[in-house]
């Protein structure tokens, strides 16, 4: 319990200028990209992107996150005094997430992240820009930032609806910084094997066939 409090309060961390609410506000069957289930890297714009499952090799600007189904996982990275290995992955802490379709055809699409604390639940939002989706409606790559609060007159960091956050989602923040990227990392694909080809085999010719001697007392005209 202790260490999914502590992954919670560092999503919190990072979305502590988002929009939050007491409740969610999206529905499960909302038509929405999702992202791949597997090994995920969440970086700033500035962070060389990991290009293996070894997480004790990603840079430190990298954190590990995991996606399986409805669920979004802080991933433990190897180091000392840790039971993680290169390959293996160990929850810190787990939640569950909801998307959420765009509120225009080119705004982004929402996450809508579960974040429990020790009394209550919390739920942020984060905008998520897919770089492509394939034909099951999953995406591998994207850019994200977290919803900006709106100004204090139209309820501060607390949305009334999803339009709200919709809405505010679709103004990407100035600072840079503030825009991370989100990448699916896989095991590098070893390349194939190289063929040999089938060595040439030379069939020897024929040995040349000498005409018989004529018989005797036969005469050639």
């Amino acid at each position: 319990m202790a260490l999914m409090v502590l992954a919670a309060v560092s999503i919190a961390a990072l979305l502590r200028t988002s929009m939050n609410s007491g409740a969610p506000l999206t529905t499960p069957d909302a038509p929405a990209p999702h992202p791949q289930n597997g090994v995920w890297a969440l970086l700033p714009s500035d962070c060389e992107t990991p290009t293996g499952l070894d997480l004790s090799a990603w840079p430190k600007c990298a954190t590990p996150i995991g996606f399986l189904d409805d669920e979004i996982a802080a991933l433990e990275k190897p180091g000392p005094g840790k039971k993680a290995k290169a390959e293996e992955f160990y929850s810190i802490g787990r939640t569950k997430y909801a998307m959420a379709p765009a509120g225009a055809a080119d705004g982004p699409a929402i996450a809508e992240i579960a974040v429990p604390m020790v009394f209550s639940r919390s739920y942020y939002y984060l905008a998520i820009k897919p770089d492509a989706v394939d034909d099951a409606g999953r995406f591998a790559a994207a850019k994200g930032w977290p919803v900006a609060c709106l100004p204090k007159d139209q309820g501060g960091c607390t949305p009334k609806s999803l339009a709200d956050v919709q809405a505010q989602a679709a103004m990407a923040p100035v600072d840079p910084a503030r825009v991370y990227r989100l990448i699916r990392v896989q095991a590098p694909v070893a390349p194939p094997a190289p063929t040999e080809a089938a060595p040439i085999t030379e069939t020897p010719l024929p040995p040349p066939t000498e005409a018989a001697p004529p018989e005797p007392g036969h005469t050639h005209k």
